[in-house]
């Protein structure tokens, strides 16, 4: 078996041909901060550029997400306002009809501030939303800990005056349950409460919803192995069931669902066409 590169323009405008195909109204490009910490990375570059293209010609919106897992302690933040600023200059993304806005400012997201196992403090993570705000007015979208309300469990403590600042939460989810009763039990016990939580405190809330997992791909790759099909995806059911129970929530109160992932193989999160 062979897999897609998405540094293929055949690829991301077949991906994105199939976006359009099935309702998928728009896709976050991740980049990982680690691959970017001395200057841009012409081959990041390239894909960005043409997942702008592909989102223009078939009406669907695009943003970018800065994944900081593994990124330098000393230079992560620095190398996110470094890499924003060449995106927006020299590509001039932002200008493009199908970024995606809200309240007519261009989105962008960060995701992994918070958690006990990424970089950052509450004081570094607040200076670089202050100087991305500083540089240009955005929609700022944080993808953050399965317990950002209290700061707790995967949050590092003390960080609810970073997750209060941010415009859009979009807690982390894959593999917090691994069935319909586990995703419902949390929709009673924590998911509830969040959505309160965020209207009441003005932010967006934009929960995850992930269609089974397995580290089996993964672990093969590098020489270890893991459990196939740890949560399975029931035939797209349990996929299913998750999106419904968050298209019942109001408009004010559930801003838009976040689908993990578009074309994710590690993790076996991916809902491309097979």
């Amino acid at each position: 078996m062979r897999l897609f590169s998405s540094y293929s323009k055949s690829v991301t405008n077949v991906h994105f041909d199939w976006m359009e195909t099935y309702g998928i109204d728009g896709v976050f490009i991740q980049r990982f901060v680690s691959e970017c910490l001395h200057g841009p990375n012409l081959d990041k570059d390239i894909i960005l550029k043409n997942a702008v293209a592909a989102a223009e010609r078939t009406g669907r919106v695009i943003s970018l997400m800065y994944d900081i897992s593994g990124a330098s302690e000393e230079l992560w933040a620095t190398a996110i306002l470094n890499d924003w600023k060449h995106i927006v200059e020299d590509f001039h993304v932002t200008n493009s009809s199908s970024w995606m806005q809200h309240e007519e400012k261009p989105v962008l997201a960060i995701w992994g501030m918070g958690f006990t196992d990424h970089p950052g403090t509450v004081e570094s993570s607040l200076a670089l939303l202050s100087d991305l705000r500083q540089y240009m007015k955005i929609t700022f979208l944080g993808g953050v800990p399965t317990h950002w309300r209290n700061s707790s469990g995967d949050s590092k403590p003390g960080f609810e005056s970073l997750y209060s600042s941010m415009d859009v939460v979009s807690p982390w989810l894959v593999g917090r349950f691994g069935s319909n009763d586990a995703f419902d039990q949390y929709m009673t016990d924590t998911f509830l409460e969040d959505v309160k939580f965020a209207k009441a405190g003005g932010n967006g809330y934009a929960p995850v919803v992930f269609p089974g997992f397995s580290w089996s791909n993964l672990q093969r790759t590098n020489g270890g192995e893991a459990e196939f099909n740890q949560i399975p995806r029931n035939g797209g059911e349990f996929w299913s069931h998750q999106v419904e129970a968050w298209q019942a929530f109001e408009d004010d109160e559930v801003l838009f669902i976040y689908g993990a992932m578009f074309d994710e193989v590690d993790e076996g999160t991916a809902i491309t066409c097979g």
